[in-house]
């Protein structure tokens, strides 16, 4: 499915009509999908075919919005421009870490052979390869860099400002309710209730 995107960006850009391309990362919501919820209340597992300590950059579909919207009230800053989004970078072991916190249940990783991927979906598991060999790039500094200059111009980037600035802060240890880098545990809070019927 990486391909077919690729074919209507070069489209896009060989059509000669404005566009701006947003390209998400992971989607965070994806953790809470039949695909991994099961494996998580069943087994207790995060189960992904990806090696334990892999980032993986991700973003929730509401940041996605909220970017959305901005790029569409900015939108001659952003003409003719790709953008890779991502709002924070976890390995599997860290997310399985996160949601058995936020949770209170223990889970833990399981990197699940990419051959049984693959006998499920050749697509599915071509993903994942390039996850595990490539991966996302989004320049996630830069990207809270552009939040940080136009956040005051606009009603609409106030969601996405408070959520990209917060993982500045916590980065730098400014929160005191977290350890540094732990900002990404309330971020999965709602996640894990879904999945565990609580929070």
């Amino acid at each position: 499915h990486f391909d077919s995107k690729f074919v209507v960006e070069q489209h896009l850009a060989k059509a000669g009509v404005p566009y701006t391309i947003i390209a998400p990362a992971f989607f965070q919501e994806n953790l809470v999908s039949p695909m991994f919820a099961g494996s998580m209340k069943a087994q207790g597992v995060v189960a992904m075919a990806l090696s334990a300590k892999r980032p993986l950059q991700q973003i929730s579909v509401e940041e996605i919005g909220a970017f959305g919207a901005l790029v569409l009230e900015q939108r001659e800053k952003f003409l003719g421009k790709r953008l890779d989004i991502a709002s924070n970078e976890l390995s599997g072991e860290q997310v399985a870490a996160i949601f058995s916190r936020v949770s209170g249940k223990p889970l833990r990783y399981m990197e699940v052979p990419l051959d049984q991927v693959r006998a499920r979906s050749e697509d599915l598991a071509r993903m994942f390869e390039w996850f595990e060999k490539v991966g996302y790039s989004a320049d996630i500094a830069a990207l809270r860099d552009i939040v940080r200059s136009i956040a005051a111009t606009t009603d609409s980037t106030v969601l996405l400002a408070n959520r990209l600035l917060t993982l500045a802060r916590i980065e730098h240890g400014g929160d005191s309710q977290h350890a540094p880098g732990n900002e990404p545990q309330a971020r999965h809070g709602h996640a894990a209730g879904q999945i565990f019927g609580e929070h």
